[in-house]
């Protein structure tokens, strides 16, 4: 099984559209993972301005999440259509974010430019993701926070996420092909590679 990255330029005009096929990974749908992620922002870094990397942005959801709190924020997607959605969206909006277009293993960022970089629903849509981690390293100031969510690698992940989710007629929500089980992530590994990094874990929180 492979993955099918490019789906995401395919239905990028749907980002924003709440019949769309992306707008399930929308902060009003799925509240629980950005309310975590702006909880650990102010508790790992504390109130004011901080510049914060959205790292495979899409259409932009959790960037204007974080910008509408008043975090510097700067969008990161491969997908040059996702990012010109977003840019709009952001014009719209009236938020100041500076979207860019890069990959994950090659960041177009100087070296510690950040103090936070959010890579949601990412780790597990490329083919290293230990060279994603060695560029968010690059990028991170001294003392910045990492904030993942990727999926476990487990029997019952494999049956929802790619059967019930993407291959069963009736259940399917996904695409075939947008997630390769064999590239989801286990905790473990995913902490080993971080302290090969030279960080280390805070907290691992399962949803």
């Amino acid at each position: 099984m492979t993955v099918d990255n490019d789906f995401y330029s395919r239905a990028a005009s749907s980002w924003w559209d709440e019949r769309g096929p992306l707008y399930a990974l929308h902060p009003s749908v799925n509240t629980t993972r950005i309310e975590y992620v702006l909880a650990t922002l102010e508790r790992q870094l504390g109130q004011g301005s901080r510049r914060v990397l959205d790292l495979g942005c899409g259409g932009g959801f959790v960037s204007e999440a974080l910008a509408v709190r008043g975090l510097e924020v700067c969008g990161v997607d491969p997908s040059q259509a996702s990012i010109e959605v977003a840019r709009a969206h952001a014009l719209e909006s009236q938020l100041n974010i500076d979207y860019r277009l890069g990959y994950g293993e090659n960041l177009p960022l100087p070296d510690a430019s950040v103090d936070a970089v959010c890579c949601l629903d990412v780790l597990e849509h490329v083919n290293d993701f230990r060279a994603v981690l060695s560029e968010v390293v690059r990028v991170l100031r001294p003392g910045g926070v990492l904030i993942f969510d990727t999926i476990n690698r487990t029997l019952k992940s494999r049956f929802v996420i790619a059967f019930l989710l993407q291959d069963f007629p009736l259940t399917r929500l996904a695409p075939k092909r947008l997630h390769d089980p064999r590239l989801f992530i286990t905790p473990s590994e995913l902490s080993l590679a971080l302290t090969l990094h030279g960080m280390e874990t805070l907290e691992l929180v399962g949803i």
